[in-house]
């Protein structure tokens, strides 16, 4: 199938029903994701499992542990922007650069083929991507699991099921940064209440105490365990991303080893981190719902 602008008995269709590419279209192409759906229901499925038993568990600890319904509404408000920064980012469009058709080119074919670029003194080279047929942009990547080129790629997150890209980075931060407080606030009303039922129940944080309270409140726990794991992991998570901001790298780039004496696009730490959080989002390059002619 060929996209062209003339075309003897052209059938218009929306771009996103003839492009080639795994992503998933919903909502007539208004809205994008990538191929791993599945996986982004079962990260919707275990925030949400994690979180709301947690009401029915410390609700009953109100009257005694009277700090619990701020924190009751401190967990809803960060429940809702995890929940939101996810679906911002798993349910948007990386920065997809659009593929070419070969029939209007005239380059060479192949995966050695490459132009360079000089930035800030450094030449880079672009090569030839043989599944979009352009050279690949500086710092774009092809994701063969979406089967796109990317602008700045960062990663394709298995756990969103979608690309990372220059136009989702910010808000995926965000989404990481709000879970890790998440995770942490509810560690911490568990170690409370573990701490505040030893007191009540024994008069004191002893070791007999500790051990009488596990086997009588195995999922506090269970929970307080869960949550510290998930903490560390999170926010270890959080400052890797903070520290390759400010060295305006992306994790490609970094787990790659390019630049390894200083990335070319670095415009020093605040530059970079100031760029980064308010800098606006990037265009879509790609018209997903415009029509165009076709002939099968």
């Amino acid at each position: 199938m060929f996209i062209t602008k003339e075309a003897k008995a052209p059938l218009l269709l929306p771009l996103y029903r003839v492009y080639e590419s795994n992503n998933i279209f919903l909502c007539q192409g208004k809205v994008i994701t990538g191929p791993n759906i599945f996986h982004l229901i079962f990260t919707y499925l275990i925030i949400i499992i994690s979180v709301l038993p947690i009401y029915v568990i410390i609700c009953p600890y109100i009257e005694s542990f009277t700090i619990l319904g701020s924190i009751i509404i401190a967990l809803t408000v960060f429940f809702i922007l995890v929940l939101f920064f996810l679906t911002t980012t798993a349910f948007c469009d990386p920065g997809i650069i659009p593929k070419k058709n070969y029939v209007d080119l005239s380059l060479p074919k192949g995966r050695t083929a490459f132009t360079t670029a000089k930035i800030n003194g450094t030449v880079i080279k672009q090569y030839w991507c043989v599944h979009c047929n352009h050279f690949k942009e500086p710092r774009s990547k092809h994701c063969y699991t979406c089967n796109n080129c990317v602008t700045k790629f960062d990663h394709h997150c298995v756990w969103l099921g979608n690309c990372i890209g220059i136009r989702n980075y910010r808000n995926f931060i965000f989404f990481i940064l709000n879970l890790s407080i998440l995770s942490t606030i509810i560690c911490f009303t568990f170690i409370g209440i573990f701490v505040n039922l030893c007191i009540k129940e024994y008069e004191g944080v002893k070791l007999e105490a500790i051990y009488n309270i596990i086997l009588e409140f195995p999922h506090i726990a269970l929970y307080i365990i869960y949550t510290i794991v998930l903490s560390l992991l999170l926010t270890n998570l959080f400052i890797y991303h903070l520290k390759i901001i400010l060295l305006n790298k992306t994790t490609y780039e970094d787990i790659q080893g390019l630049y390894t004496e200083g990335s070319p696009f670095d415009e020093g730490k605040f530059t970079n981190l100031k760029k980064f959080f308010l800098s606006p989002t990037n265009n879509k390059q790609i018209k997903w719902t415009e029509c165009v002619k076709v002939t099968l």
